[in-house]
């Protein structure tokens, strides 16, 4: 007998309920030279210190999910479903002039990481400055639109890591969304569903 999505529900509530320790799903976002990989290091680092268990990932050059996403674009059939959403975002605002500065002392920017395939400029440090300025405009809408917490970039990296701590350890008393509520109760779904 198939199992209700409302019995689903209530199961992923219970599994997440506020009275057991469950892990925290944390990500790091910016534009490229904002600091995020320095940050995620440290906090990392800090986290496991403090006695906590610690796994990090990037999305796309992840060894577990590039392969996933290569097969799945290959066939057109790119799916996100079910989502969890993060426990905490946190987005590192540089403006464009920094982003630029940091990316470039070290590299030359390659094609679409500088943007030439957008601002049709052949000097890949001049695209790169362009296209990284309407990139930071979008992360800046994301972060409002999906509440992620704003670190100021431009701080020293002390300052910045001071600041994450004392967020984290705000966030953690975080209840669990719902929107993670529904991706668990989809995640059972599949289990249970015949194959």
């Amino acid at each position: 007998m198939p199992t209700s999505a409302a019995a689903l529900r209530r199961a992923a509530r219970t599994h997440f309920s506020g009275s057991k320790r469950r892990g925290l799903l944390v990500a790091f976002e910016g534009a490229d030279g904002s600091g995020k990989t320095t940050q995620r290091k440290l906090f990392k680092t800090w986290l496991t210190s403090e006695g906590y268990d610690v796994v990090t990932t990037k999305w796309n050059s992840s060894d577990l999910i590039k392969p996933i996403i290569k097969s799945r674009k290959t066939v057109r059939a790119l799916m996100y479903q079910p989502l969890v959403w993060p426990d905490l975002v946190f987005y590192f605002a540089v403006s464009p002039v920094t982003s630029g500065k940091r990316v470039t002392a070290t590299r030359t920017p390659n094609f679409y990481e500088a943007g030439q395939d957008v601002t049709d400029v052949d000097d890949p440090v001049e695209s790169y400055q362009r296209f990284i300025a309407r990139v930071i405009r979008e992360y800046e809408s994301l972060a409002l639109i999906f509440n992620m917490i704003t670190v100021d970039a431009e701080q020293s990296i002390g300052q910045q890591h001071r600041q994450i701590r004392q967020l984290f350890l705000e966030g953690q008393r975080r209840p669990w969304s719902e929107w993670n509520t529904d991706a668990v109760a989809e995640w059972l779904a599949l289990e249970r569903a015949p194959r």
